[in-house]
């Protein structure tokens, strides 16, 4: 059984949506929802992480680091803000980032491009 809600959006975002099914991405806004709302529930923390570093990468907004020393250097930084902010979280997470940074930069290659390098979505 279905429900039926209501809900309210912006004008643009209304515009984009009815773009996206006059397009035939989407049979109707319904399923449009329906789709999106699927994609949202059902990607686990990691593949919204993913998803959203490839977004950054797209838009800019990553760090490319190239070598050993640029990852050793970048996690400094992050470690040294956390500790300004007394940020625990960050401060015992960078150890477990940093291991797994190094056996993607020792084991394979980077999906945006042909060299060896670690595309940050911490930036």
């Amino acid at each position: 059984m279905n429900n039926t809600i209501n809900i309210s959006l912006p004008s643009q975002l209304k515009l984009q949506a009815d773009q996206a099914v006059k397009n035939g991405q989407y049979s109707s806004f319904s399923d449009l929802v329906r789709t999106g709302l699927r994609n949202l529930l059902n990607n686990t923390k990691y593949e919204q992480m993913w998803q959203q570093a490839k977004t950054d990468h797209v838009n800019n907004h990553t760090k490319v680091l190239q070598n050993k020393e640029d990852i050793n250097k970048y996690f400094k930084e992050i470690t040294l803000n956390a500790n300004n902010r007394n940020d625990k979280k960050i401060r015992s997470g960078t150890g477990k980032i940093r291991k797994s940074v190094s056996v993607v930069q020792k084991n394979s290659k980077n999906i945006f491009s042909n060299s060896n390098q670690f595309i940050s979505p911490f930036t």
